[in-house]
């Protein structure tokens, strides 16, 4: 508080919940579900592939 008349906007801006944190929280949780989708994608892939090759032979018959 600066000045005496400051009073109730500095009260009210403590108080009051702030739209930039929930932005910044909206902006965060997009982000996360955007890598934890990213994750989920590679994941898949190699289990894919791994699937594929397991049905391979490692060596080649000689005959």
């Amino acid at each position: 508080m600066r000045n005496h008349n400051e009073k109730a906007r500095d009260m009210a801006r403590s108080v009051l919940p702030s739209t930039a944190r929930k932005g910044a929280r909206d902006a965060r949780a997009v982000i996360h579900g955007r890598e934890r989708a990213h994750e989920r994608r590679l994941l898949h892939e190699l289990g894919r592939t791994a699937r594929r090759t397991q049905h391979r032979p490692l060596v080649r018959d000689a005959g």
